[in-house]
Formats: structure tokens, C-alpha cells, sequence
């Protein structure tokens, strides 16, 4: 394996969404074609639509996902805006199935799909449960699948 591969396949964003601001030109447009060369699916946000519209083509051009926001970073009122368009958080409640997150996560990436976030720690009045975050980029598809290997994983007596 050459070197150029071996450092692509540590820097790795395969699957992985990336939220880029100023993307629409100059140095964040830079970082999100970088970011989908490296495998990540891009939430592009700037003023500008019309160069914001034409960066997400470009993102899409290179094989990746890519979806344009018009997003003034420096207003609390856009940024609230269109985290709410672009993400949707969940929390899945795995108490009943006995199995600790972490263990449920780690049988997650044997099918490379990112884990939720163990919510025990830092709330454990709420057991084991994890927050699942989806974004504009996940398909039906995708989120079809996560709920598929999740039901499988929770069918099994031991992950």
C-alpha cells in the first residue's frame, strides 16, 4: 500500500457529514471539497446562495453528498434556523434489551454505521440510551438501514 492511500485511509470521513460555513467560496469551499475528497458528506452554509448552490454541484461532482443552506453564521436566529432544517437528534432508549451502548455502538461499526452518543454519562437518570443524530444528507434509506441492523443486533441475545 502507498503512502498517498495509507494516510486517505487514516483521514477517512467515509460516512461521516461534515457542516462547512463560508462554504460557498475562498478558504470554506477549500475545506468542504477537501472534506468530500476524503469521504464526507458535506452541509454547505454561507450568504451567498447562488455561489452556495454552485459549491454543493461541485461537492456532488466529486461523488459525495452535498446540501446548500443560506445560513448568516453571525445571526443567532439563521444559525437556529438551519440547525433545525438541517439535523435531527433522537435518543433510543435501549434499557429493556440490557445491552450497554458502547457494545451496541462497536456491533454498529462492524456495518459501518456510526453509533449514537452514550447519554449515561452525562444523564443517568435517563439509563442507557444514546442520542442518534440524522441530517438533511441521510437518506430513507440510510436511516431504513440504521433502524434494520439496529432491530437485529437487539433480536440477538448477546452483540
Amino acid at each position: 500500500m502507498n503512502f498517498d492511500k495509507r494516510i486517505t485511509d487514516l483521514l477517512s470521513l467515509e460516512g461521516k457529514v461534515a457542516m462547512v460555513t463560508g462554504a460557498a467560496s475562498g478558504i470554506g469551499l477549500g475545506t468542504a471539497i477537501r472534506l468530500a475528497e476524503v469521504g464526507a458528506n458535506i452541509v454547505l452554509l454561507d450568504i451567498d446562495e447562488s455561489k452556495g448552490i454552485e459549491a454543493a454541484d461541485k461537492i456532488r461532482n466529486i461523488g459525495q453528498k452535498a446540501e446548500f443552506f443560506r445560513c448568516d453564521v453571525t445571526s443567532n436566529h439563521d444559525c437556529k434556523k438551519t440547525t433545525e432544517s438541517a439535523v435531527k437528534e433522537f435518543v433510543v432508549d435501549f434499557n429493556a434489551a440490557r445491552v450497554p451502548v458502547k457494545d451496541i455502538n462497536k456491533s454498529l461499526r462492524k456495518h459501518a454505521i456510526f453509533g449514537g452518543k452514550d447519554l449515561s454519562g452525562d444523564f443517568p437518570e435517563l439509563g442507557n440510551c444514546a442520542l442518534y443524530c440524522v441530517t438533511e444528507i441521510h437518506t430513507k434509506k440510510e436511516i431504513d438501514r440504521l433502524v434494520q441492523v439496529l432491530s437485529d443486533l437487539l433480536e440477538r441475545t448477546e452483540i
